[in-house]
């Protein structure tokens, strides 16, 4: 099923209708700011309404916040406009933007500390994360085992993690129990409740836990990383006005610059800032993409 998932994503990444070079650009009333569900929703949806006033009073206009009810359904929220912008996976945004649905316009940024040096990246992996108490040691291990996926729209959650396995000579249809969940804190909460031996969601998903589960860090062990993944977009319609495009990427830009704001923005999605970014970016999912088309 998810071979034929994927499959139809390579069919838009390759023929992608590019209408946007017809339609005339559009000047919403009111700027539709749609989020992806990689936590809970009504957790999330009061996480972001503060950014949305925010935006609303740096752009001086109507802003609207809302929460995705899945990855696809955020896509398809672009192509139908029910999204003006939209904060994309970048797996979600290669599928949007080849339906001629989406441009990137930032990428988000994360702080990272080494060795107590800080640098600041613009990528981050997926984990496999297993049971304290699990006998499972390493990616081979998994073989016939319950795992918890995201959407096949979900980068960290099912792209990168399944082209691991399937390096490793696993295949997700035979040799494994899959059990697709909403949500990477949803699928932490699977494996901590042992409903599934093995969670894939990106790093580190455990932290959102960590208030409600305090020693879920210390229950829990990373087995496996993925290769370095894209960081998130921001993501907006194609045909949007092009001096509302600029207003939106400063304002980000700004507020993420700014002490309160950042603060506001990195409980969202543990984003540390913004920097300008383009589509060839992402090229490298859309090869993901095509492999695992052809397992």
């Amino acid at each position: 099923m998810k071979k034929y998932l994927l499959l139809s994503l390579l069919l838009l990444v390759l023929f992608g209708c590019s209408n946007n070079e017809t339609q005339e650009t559009y000047h919403p009333k009111t700027l539709k700011v749609q989020f992806v569900p990689s936590q809970n929703a009504e957790t999330l949806e009061a996480k972001a309404k503060p950014l949305g006033k925010l935006l609303s009073k740096e752009l001086n206009m109507p802003v609207k916040v809302s929460i995705a009810t899945s990855y696809n359904t955020i896509v398809e929220a672009m192509r139908s406009k029910q999204a003006d912008v939209a904060f994309l996976p970048p797996t979600a945004y290669v599928m949007a933007h080849d339906q001629g649905a989406a441009d990137v316009i930032l990428k988000s940024l994360h702080e990272t500390e080494v060795n107590g040096k800080k640098s600041v990246t613009d990528y981050y992996r997926g984990q496999f994360v297993v049971n304290r108490d699990s006998k499972i040691k390493n990616i081979e291990d998994i073989k016939n085992k319950r795992i918890a996926l995201q959407e096949s729209t979900s980068t960290s959650g099912y792209l990168y993690p399944v082209g691991l396995l399937q390096d490793k000579g696993i295949d997700i249809e035979k040799d494994l129990k899959t059990v697709m969940v909403k949500g990477h804190d949803k699928a932490i909460t699977a494996l901590i409740n042992y409903e599934v031996d093995v969670a894939a969601t990106f790093q580190d998903a455990r932290d959102y836990l960590e208030k409600d589960y305090p020693r879920v860090k210390k229950e829990t062990r990373i087995i496996a990383v993925t290769k370095k993944i894209p960081n998130d977009t921001i993501s907006v319609q194609a045909d949007l006005d092009k001096k509302l495009k600029e207003d939106i990427k400063g304002a980000f830009i700004k507020l993420s610059k700014d002490k309160a704001s950042k603060k506001i923005i990195k409980e969202i999605y543990s984003h540390d800032g913004y920097a300008p970014t383009n589509d060839k970016s992402y090229d490298t999912i859309r090869k993901y993409v095509k492999a695992q088309s052809k397992e």
